[in-house]
């Protein structure tokens, strides 16, 4: 089903993913909660995940088909319904669940909306921070209302580079050299824990660059779209995501090639 999409439409639909993740923080323990999580492993790897991140998507999911029961969604943690209406919900209930777990205050509630295959509205809240950072197709990013733009750092010399790693044991060895090669030629490396907080960094000109391998689509999908209306050059390849302030793209994309 084809949608028409215009800018009112977009940031309609801007705002409803900015309140729901808004809204969805509500159910969360602040970082100085003494409250016990109950955390269980999935998958190969022994992936954290709390009921929390579970309960939270399906709150997300509710508050959203108040609004258009026809949507579909992909969810971390519910799966896959593609709906009727053109409209797709991306989510990631927390996005950084091992910093939450911790009381590590790096993690963040991320929506994004696909009309038609293409993400055009994006919200990521971080609730340790009060920050909501957001984004509409052709229409700029904002934190917390606010423009933002890409740092102009020109050389790579000079960059601060985030990165995120694998759970994958042969993955993250390859991870490993390639920052060994990596950090000679930068001002410094980070690891947040988390790729949409990295990506609305990098937004918001506080990182100059970042590279990770081993994504899912609900990890980029909202911070791919703000930190390219930013004006972060965003490439998105597979699993693999890189986005730069304009003057190192092409320096740090003929590195990481």
């Amino acid at each position: 089903m084809e949608t028409l999409i215009t800018k009112r439409n977009i940031k309609s639909l801007v705002t409803r993913c900015a309140t729901t993740a808004r809204k969805a923080a509500k159910y969360l323990p602040s970082t100085k909660s003494q409250e016990l999580l109950k955390v269980v492993n999935k998958g190969p790897y022994r992936e954290e995940v709390t009921l929390y991140d579970k309960e939270l998507e399906k709150k997300i999911l509710h508050n959203l088909s108040l609004q258009e029961g026809n949507d579909g969604y992909l969810g971390e943690e519910t799966g896959h319904n593609e709906g009727k209406s053109g409209i797709k919900w991306i989510i990631d209930p927390i996005d950084g669940t091992s910093n939450f777990i911790r009381r590590i205050p790096a993690y963040v509630i991320s929506i994004a909306a696909e009309v038609d295959g293409q993400i055009v509205a994006a919200a990521i809240y971080d609730p340790s921070h009060r920050e909501t950072f957001t984004a509409g197709l052709g229409l700029g990013a904002k934190c917390n209302g606010y423009n933002i733009n890409a740092s102009n750092t020109c050389q790579l010399s000079d960059a601060i580079i985030s990165t995120g790693f694998s759970k994958n044991p042969e993955i993250r060895l390859k991870q490993a050299k390639l920052i060994s090669r990596l950090l000679p030629k930068v001002r410094d490396i980070r690891s947040s824990g988390s790729a949409a907080l990295d990506l609305c960094w990098l937004a918001a000109g506080r990182l100059d660059a970042y590279y990770e391998q081993d994504l899912r689509y609900w990890d980029l999908a909202a911070g791919s779209l703000i930190a390219s209306e930013a004006g972060v050059d965003i490439v998105v390849h597979g699993d693999f995501v890189s986005g730069a302030a304009p003057a190192i793209s092409q320096q740090l994309n003929n590195f990481l090639k």
